[in-house]
């Protein structure tokens, strides 16, 4: 039986590979920038502590994807600062007696990203995340949720902006 040409041409593309690269495993970042730092983020929103959780997980989702390595700031490549500007608790959902049922968490970050060699501003964006959350009778439950949605806008808010740094999304 003899092959078919097109048969051939696709075999050749197959071994070749198309060029397509999977989610996660490309990246946009320079051959020469291998670490990155990023300082405990400053905030100046009303709301003490987020800055802690925000840095925190900015850090571990840097680190989980793993194509930078997370450093102190005289050892790293890039230098990632942040700054909660703003915290903002909206109702958003109430009972038949208008008691708020649901809050929206909304924030504002500002991020800029630094070439710490060549002292030059590789980005400087501002982010708004957000996350939902509902309220209870129990005081200290809803504080618990709150900072559950706390957290979850900071986990989304990291991927976020690891995907933006490493893949240039």
């Amino acid at each position: 039986m003899k092959k078919k040409p097109w048969f051939l041409i696709f075999s050749f593309f197959f071994i070749l590979g198309c060029g397509y690269k999977l989610l996660g495993h490309g990246s946009s970042v320079p051959p020469d920038v291998h670490s990155i730092s990023i300082p405990t983020f400053t905030n100046t929103s009303q709301e003490p502590g987020i800055e802690r959780t925000f840095t925190q997980v900015v850090r571990e989702e840097f680190i989980n994807d793993g194509r930078l390595a997370v450093v102190e700031n005289q050892k790293a490549d890039w230098n990632l600062k942040g700054e909660i500007k703003e915290y903002y608790l909206k109702p958003v959902s109430f009972d038949s007696r208008d008691n708020v049922t649901a809050y929206w968490i909304e924030m504002t970050l500002f991020i800029e990203l630094t070439d710490v060699k060549k002292k030059k501003t590789i980005f400087k964006q501002q982010f708004h995340p957000h996350w939902d959350y509902r309220v209870t009778s129990a005081v200290s439950l809803s504080n618990i949720k709150r900072m559950e949605g706390i957290g979850n806008a900071a986990r989304d808010f990291g991927k976020t902006l690891t995907s933006l740094i490493i893949e240039g999304f």
